[in-house]
């Protein structure tokens, strides 16, 4: 369809699918990193490539357009940035709650936080 970009695309194998693959990273989580807003749970995986994914309490985000909208932003941040990240599986969470939720602050966020996932994966 329509996003087939190259090896870029977002297919399964590039996310956390089950509850097993999520209490895998939280059974031992090799290192975190933190923005404003979000934390990122990192696990070395031996699938060779970065996995996704994602717990966003209703708590803290309220409208399911929202929790989509955050969603798809780290998605496509993720997928274009996937080269660079290190082989591990990722959980994203939502450190507070959000009152404004703008794509712009998404990206700016998702973007911080992939320079620290792979700046704690190379110590």
């Amino acid at each position: 369809m329509g996003n087939h970009h190259g090896n870029h695309r977002f297919d399964k194998s590039l996310r956390l699918l089950n509850s097993k693959q999520f209490n895998t990273v939280f059974d031992r989580v090799d290192h975190k990193a933190y923005t404003n807003y979000f934390t990122c749970l990192a696990r070395k995986n031996a699938c060779d490539k970065p996995r996704i994914g994602f717990i966003i309490a209703k708590k803290k985000v309220k409208r399911a357009i929202d929790r989509n909208t955050i969603k798809r932003v780290f998605r496509e941040s993720f997928r274009l940035n996937q080269a660079h990240l290190p082989p591990c599986d990722l959980i994203i969470l939502i450190k507070k709650p959000f009152s404004v939720i703008s794509k712009s602050l998404l990206h700016q966020q998702s973007e911080q936080l992939w320079e620290r996932v792979i700046r704690n994966a190379s110590q």
